[in-house]
């Protein structure tokens, strides 16, 4: 549904001089830019007043992206792997629709004894929250195609 955009830092890079370098170079780069998701999806969920004017949709996020194809590969390949740990940790977050949504409802069926949920208690509650989803979505695409255009 959205990301929250923050302003780049400056990254030098250095060629690797093996695989395994490569291997521990890409390991710690995906830890960092987890943490980053991380400490944004932190922000949205404990401070939404103060950063939900930063919290973009697909048409921000496409903008966004589209500066960064203009800089240099690193960029994109970066600003690809963001949106991916950002998608991949939002994804598993207890939100109805989502695959944690569906985890929980798991969860709460272990926690009953295996007694399964009601198809039709299922059925309602991860319509609703995709029905929340799209409309959220909505919204936001509306926002940001204003705010691109203005």
């Amino acid at each position: 549904i959205g990301c929250q955009l923050a302003s780049n830092v400056e990254v030098s890079y250095r060629k690797a001089t093996n695989p395994i370098e490569a291997a521990e170079a890409a390991s710690r780069s995906f830890g960092k830019l987890s943490g980053q998701v991380v400490d944004g999806l932190k922000q949205i969920i404990f401070n939404f007043s103060q950063v939900s004017n930063q919290v973009a949709g697909p048409v921000a996020i496409v903008a966004v992206g589209a500066e960064a194809a203009k800089t240099d590969a690193t960029g994109i390949f970066q600003f690809a792997a963001i949106v991916n740990i950002n998608l991949a940790l939002f994804n598993v977050l207890p939100i109805p629709a989502l695959d944690g949504g569906y985890l929980a409802l798991l969860a709460v069926e272990a926690l009953r004894g295996g007694k399964k949920i009601p198809t039709m208690v299922e059925q309602g509650i991860m319509g609703s929250g995709f029905v929340i989803m799209l409309g959220l979505g909505l919204i936001l695409i509306v926002r940001d195609t204003f705010n691109l255009v203005h």
